[in-house]
């Protein structure tokens, strides 16, 4: 129960940490007001999806697991999964449209800019999470839940990790790369 809401929390903050890295990026009021937007979209979704699993059986005894009183899990897991995705390629394309116009050597650039498009290996480990959350729900769960909760930890992990190497500045720094 506390896992799943845990973990819902770390994808949102990992986020919002990566949208304070775009705003200290780029001073362009346009830049700016897109990844507002962003961070209002990811923030919608953490409180929609942390909501949804705290009271997902009600608010009295919301870790019953007496199905009939609570949400389809399956179509809550897909939902929270497709939105993951969404923003993940949102997260990606946001520092591409930032840094590509910039003035500085394209090898530069591309350098810079690998470092924020690292976030795609989080969207293919939530691409898995989907494909193993709809085995998820057959009449073996032990067996089938193995994999879907090693496709939620290795998630967790490159979603953290990803925004770590997009804070790793002082390699930035040495590129001279003018976004300092």
């Amino acid at each position: 129960y506390a896992g799943s809401i845990l973990f819902l929390a770390s994808l949102a903050f990992a986020k919002t940490s990566l949208c304070a890295s775009f705003l200290a990026l780029s001073p362009d009021e346009r830049h700016r007001k897109v990844t507002y937007s962003l961070g209002g979209l990811i923030i919608l979704w953490a409180i929609s999806s942390i909501f949804t699993a705290v009271f997902q059986c009600g608010p009295k005894l919301p870790w019953n697991t007496d199905h009939s009183k609570c949400i389809n899990e399956k179509a809550f897991l897909e939902y929270s999964g497709a939105t993951n995705a969404l923003t993940d390629l949102l997260l990606v394309c946001l520092p591409v449209w930032i840094i590509y116009p910039l003035q500085m050597p394209i090898k530069t650039r591309l350098t810079v800019i690998s470092f924020f498009i690292s976030r795609i290996l989080v969207i293919v480990a939530t691409i898995f999470q989907m494909i193993y959350t709809r085995r998820l729900f057959t009449h073996n769960w032990t067996h089938a839940s193995v994999t879907y909760l090693l496709c939620t930890q290795i998630l967790q992990l490159l979603s953290i990790s990803t925004v770590c190497v997009a804070y790793f500045w002082p390699f930035m720094k040495s590129l001279r790369s003018g976004l300092m």
